[in-house]
């Protein structure tokens, strides 16, 4: 498998990114946090974050949030979506659109070209806060530490099970040819087994919520 993903993705051509950008609402001047959310298939999810982030004030006051629609086959429909939202919930944000799906990290970069927040937030669409003050609270830790380089909060699958608390990095030479792959410890395994909340250094964080 790992020779032929290379091979596949030195074939790999993307487009120039054709940027179109729709701002609903007044976002913040100076944003504490610039939150950055890639969208692709599934627009729904852009439902259920924003119903959440209408209770939340540090959210409207202090995060500017910004919406990458990275897949041409549902622009029209999210965006139309994305309009409708606004009226609903009245939380500003930004939605970008590069005119091609250019994978995940460039979707990523296209969002941070228009953030004004000392503190970007990638955040995956399926990923729902629990309470509010949660990105303050993560912005806080960043801030405190001596020399962060990128930060993660501990996710949980919705049986609060643990989905998330870091990356290593592991080479099966039986399955991908030497690939270096990411492993999760403790995916899967109840919370209660890690239920200390001091950071702690680890090799990676997922990007599903990763600040920097």
């Amino acid at each position: 498998i790992g020779p032929f993903l290379k091979e596949a993705w030195r074939g790999r051509q993307l487009p120039d990114p054709q940027i179109k950008t729709t701002v609903l609402g007044a976002l913040p001047e100076t944003p504490r946090v610039s939150v950055i959310m890639p969208i692709y298939g599934r627009y729904d999810f852009i439902h259920y974050q924003l119903a959440l982030f209408a209770n939340d004030s540090d959210m409207q006051q202090k995060a500017e949030l910004i919406y990458v629609i990275d897949d041409p086959r549902i622009y029209d429909a999210a965006l139309k979506r994305c309009k409708a939202l606004y009226q609903i919930f009245e939380v500003p944000f930004r939605v970008v659109y590069g005119g091609a799906n250019f994978g995940y990290a460039r979707a990523n970069n296209m969002g941070a070209g228009f953030a004004h927040g000392d503190l970007l937030l990638l955040l995956n669409s399926d990923v729902m806060p629990k309470q509010a003050g949660w990105l303050q609270g993560l912005a806080d830790t960043y801030e405190a530490l001596e020399k962060p380089g990128a930060i993660s909060p501990k996710l949980l699958y919705e049986d609060g099970s643990i989905q998330h608390a870091g990356i290593a990095f592991i080479s099966d030479s039986t399955v991908w040819g030497n690939f270096w792959i990411n492993d999760h410890p403790l995916k899967g395994q109840p919370n209660w087994l890690l239920e200390s909340n001091e950071p702690q250094p680890i090799g990676a964080v997922t990007g599903a919520c990763l600040m920097i």
